[in-house]
């Protein structure tokens, strides 16, 4: 049997998304040629990743149950599947809230993707194709003579590709290798199941960042009967806003077409023009310019004083979050067509956008007011240094020159996925980056061509085999943590590999069961 062999690198969200996507490019084509597909994922859930792996319901999505979803081309499957199989989830879930304005629990969602990837293998038989689930660590991708690629794994098995895509979601950070092994320090918050029974209730703890993964760990912790004190320090002083009852806004202004024409008169795309646009946007769509002022975005001095006047304002609509979250339609064309210059001047204000992009739902802000009115929960803002001193962690004021030192029993890393690909801690980016298959962005992730998702070496040349998702783009593309863009990036990539496989490229003739793999190859 004539069929080209994908394997897919990561198992969570982007790659359900890209296989899905896959397949009904593939069902399109007819006649087109079989696909074996390997989802090569560590974690023994394959599907969920781990913004959606099994974890406390205190881990809630901060998007509306009614618009997520992996799907490009199917928008509100997740909340039609969960009001259709309730049988599959509720006894897991009790009590969970159900209609398409609920901020459902992440590993909800988690278990959706899970059921997911068991629909896909059964729609590729059907299509003629393998949709295999392979649960190991990939850590090498090389060529091999005739243009075929090798992707080798920790446990010594290998497969033979002519296809790999990287959509290895958020990775970790070695930017506290020297903390690694330290009784009390966490790399990453995550499962804060886990989280929550290692850390004693009566410890102080100290949290690196203030997003998403902070709040969760926070929330995770006092859920769980948490006393010790907590203070998250964040280098903006920024906490993210509270999401207001609107829904999706259709923009006028900011569209692709505006976009594209711009591009084609100018060149490029000046970050002030960019900001004028969402300006005159928000104002078409009635924003108050009391409540969102661009001239007036500051990091909050008082935090309880922040949490209660989002709170407030979180039970209307927010037309200006609606605005903001319609950007993600051009961001992504936006961003690859600013200057140089102006990229770097607008990465300063990432805390700003990120604060007030991606909100947080009113139950966690509620939460976390509680925590704050009590005592227990501060904001120390300013970037820091992390120490060990024998018997503790400390973490030392950088910004303000008073060399004020906070001391912590448990410290907690919750700072995401580094921009800096030679920080990220992956055997396999390490080895895409020392064989020089790969170089880094410069302003994040890895360098890929931004039309195709192709791998770029250091001679700036794509390779057509390697197509890149997810956060390891997050130079080449501004915004890579939500799943909307990533799903639209999977569509594309996955037309663009079908397209590749029904070309002319060399074909693998196939004759025994699992002709594809190969062992002892490292």
């Amino acid at each position: 049997m004539n069929e080209k062999i994908v394997s897919v690198i990561g198992g969570g969200a982007s790659a359900v998304a890209f296989v899905h996507h896959l397949l009904a490019e593939t069902a399109s084509r007819g006649d087109g040629v079989g696909l074996t597909i390997y989802m090569i994922e560590r974690r023994r859930h394959i599907g969920r990743g781990l913004a959606y792996e099994q974890d406390l319901r205190s881990n809630i999505l901060n998007t509306k149950a009614g618009f997520i979803t992996p799907f490009a081309d199917r928008p509100g499957h997740f909340y039609k599947w969960i009001q259709s199989n309730r049988e599959l989830w509720e006894d897991d879930f009790p009590g969970v809230k159900l209609d398409e304005h609920s901020y459902v629990p992440r590993p909800l969602f988690g278990l959706y993707l899970e059921h997911m990837v068991a629909d896909l293998v059964r729609e590729g038989l059907s299509l003629g194709c393998r949709v295999i689930p392979v649960q190991a660590e990939a850590v090498s991708v090389s060529s091999n003579p005739g243009g075929s690629l090798t992707v080798s794994t920790k446990g010594s098995v290998a497969f033979r590709s002519d296809f790999v895509v990287l959509s290895m979601g958020n990775l970790p950070s070695r930017e506290f290798d020297h903390l690694v092994g330290r009784e009390g320090f966490f790399s990453s918050p995550y499962p804060i199941r886990k989280l929550v029974r290692r850390v004693p209730k009566e410890a102080t703890v100290g949290i690196l960042g203030s997003r998403l993964s902070a709040i969760d760990a926070v929330v995770g912790l006092i859920e769980s009967g948490h006393v010790g004190p907590i203070t998250l320090h964040s280098r903006g002083g920024f906490l993210p806003c509270v999401r207001g009852t609107q829904g999706r806004y259709q923009p006028k202004i900011i569209t692709a077409d505006r976009a594209r024409a711009h591009v084609a008169r100018f060149g490029s795309i000046a970050l002030q023009v960019f900001v004028s646009w969402v300006a005159d946007e928000m104002a078409l769509a009635g924003v108050d310019v009391t409540e969102f002022d661009w001239d007036k975005l500051s990091a909050p001095t008082d935090v309880a004083e922040f949490l209660e006047a989002e709170i407030v304002a979180s039970d209307k609509p927010r037309p200006w979050q609606a605005v903001l979250y319609a950007t993600n339609s051009i961001i992504d064309y936006v961003w690859r067509h600013m200057s140089d210059q102006d990229r770097t001047f607008f990465w300063r204000y990432l805390s700003v956008w990120m604060a007030h992009r991606v909100s947080i739902p009113q139950e966690n802000a509620v939460k976390l007011l509680a925590a704050v009115r009590s005592g227990q929960l501060s904001v120390v803002t300013g970037s820091t240094t992390v120490t060990h001193n024998g018997a503790n962690f400390e973490v030392a004021s950088q910004s303000d020159g008073s060399g004020k030192t906070w001391s912590y029993d448990v410290l907690i890393s919750a700072t995401g996925t580094p921009r800096d690909a030679t920080l990220l801690d992956s055997e396999l980016v390490e080895d895409l980056l020392a064989s020089g298959m790969a170089v880094p962005h410069p302003f994040g992730g890895i360098d890929i061509d931004p039309d195709t998702g192709m791998l770029r070496d250091g001679g700036g040349r794509a390779d057509p085999r390697i197509l890149a998702l997810g956060e390891l783009t997050s130079g080449t593309f501004f915004f890579t943590s939500v799943l909307e863009i990533n799903a639209r990036h999977a569509r594309d990539r996955a037309k663009l590999l079908v397209d590749m496989a029904n070309r002319s490229m060399p074909v693998h003739q196939h004759e025994e069961a699992e002709p594809a793999l190969l062992t002892g190859t490292r």
